[in-house]
């Protein structure tokens, strides 16, 4: 069964499901690993478009999506501590890819890959394009595993991801949103897991605390610097 998690769109309240595209690859992912990485995802974009000048008022309400959980159940809680790690990070996210792109030929890749949420590129040239620009972040091997996994880079990603949602809405007059969503999580999360970053995950004890109250464990972990 397809995962999805209920948003509701600041500035209209309108509420509505954002599923995510799967395939037999991403369903090695827990469900719960894939609800908290999208709340993640999602939270960072939130917070990036609040403070985006560059967007256009129904831009930008587009992109403000507040997470729609359960707070009385623990995945519930989960999920908002997620999102609440998606908005923490937003600042390094621009500070990582700030310097990100002044690596030789990464500006040129990521514009590639930025080129694609134009026209009517196959799903198979968007991924590869995805999955150049989440190798290059994480520095991975030849088999595909990171090297470098920092809160630094995963904010960068979730950043990269920022950029591709404002490009679609700025080119396609906000139709389809929540389709790209769901697809642009697929494509995160298959990357993810191709980069063993769920291991690494795991490690730190994951996107969140098993306490709702103590901070998140990513927020807390050493490996946290930006580089």
């Amino acid at each position: 069964m397809a995962v999805s998690i209920a948003v509701n769109q600041i500035g209209t309240g309108t509420t509505f499901n954002i599923q995510l595209s799967v395939d037999e690859e991403t369903e090695r992912v827990s469900e719960e690993e894939q609800r908290d990485t999208m709340a993640a995802l999602f939270g960072f974009i939130d917070e990036k478009a609040r403070s985006d000048m560059d967007l256009r008022e129904e831009e930008e309400t587009s992109l403000r999506l507040r997470q729609v959980s359960d707070s009385d159940t623990a995945s519930g809680q989960k999920q908002k501590q997620a999102e609440l790690v998606g908005k923490r990070i937003r600042a390094i996210g621009d500070e990582f890819m700030a310097q990100f792109l002044s690596e030789p030929g990464m500006k040129d890749l990521v514009e590639a890959s930025m080129e694609d949420t134009d026209g009517n590129p196959s799903p198979q040239s968007t991924y590869d394009h995805f999955c150049a620009v989440v190798k290059n972040v994480f520095e991975c091997d030849v088999n595909g595993i990171a090297k470098k996994i920092t809160l630094g880079r995963i904010a960068g990603v979730f950043a990269y991801c920022y950029y591709l949602c404002r490009t679609f809405v700025q080119r396609h007059a906000l139709q389809g949103v929540a389709a790209f969503l769901g697809t642009l999580a697929g494509f995160l999360i298959r990357c993810l897991l191709r980069a063993r970053f769920y291991e690494w995950l795991q490690s730190m004890g994951g996107w969140v605390s098993p306490s709702p109250s103590v901070e998140c464990q990513v927020l807390n972990a050493k490996m946290c610097v930006c580089r």
